[in-house]
């Protein structure tokens, strides 16, 4: 054969052994990541408290959390939380009380859109108290919402029919 027939060959074959050693690599990472996901998660119970006390802190009202849990779909982590309750630190009346709550990520939709992509997200057994005042206010009982989230339940209670959709 002669030297111009064998150039191709090679660069083939280089090719070739490029595209499954790229294959191969990204199955690891993948397995990687699964297994040490696993192992992580697998304990996710045991911070519960940590949780609690961070949201509690970035709400301003207190946050208990009575079970995680997190189980795992092929990539996808999924993790669920049951029995949270959210209470007024000052008056003591519960705000929201919520009996399940899952959140299952789509890892390979996060990672083409590089931001957090949720495949599901599930509560179950949700209970709140939503007051309107004479001005036409509407506000959760026991809660105190900062200024835009507050305009958005008054332009939702004005427009029923909108959807309550953010006002252009």
């Amino acid at each position: 054969m002669s030297s111009s027939k064998r150039q191709p060959l090679r660069l083939m074959a280089l090719f070739t052994g490029a595209v499954w050693w790229s294959l191969l690599i990204v199955l690891v990472l993948f397995a990687l990541y699964v297994g040490i996901g696993r192992q992580l998660t697998q304990n996710i119970d045991s911070f519960r408290d940590d949780l609690s006390r961070d949201l509690s802190a970035r709400l301003g009202h207190e946050v208990r959390i009575g079970n995680l849990s997190s189980r795992w779909f092929w990539l996808d982590p999924s993790f669920t939380a049951q029995d949270i309750d959210v209470t007024n630190p000052d008056s003591g009346v519960q705000v929201v009380s919520l009996q399940h709550l899952t959140i299952r990520f789509d890892v390979l939709a996060s990672l083409m859109r590089f931001r957090i992509v949720f495949e599901d997200f599930e509560a179950d057994g949700l209970e709140l108290t939503l007051n309107q005042n004479d001005s036409g206010e509407v506000g959760v009982r026991g809660a105190d919402f900062p200024e835009p989230l507050n305009n958005r339940f008054r332009y939702c209670s004005k427009s029923p029919g909108n959807g309550c959709r953010t006002p252009t």
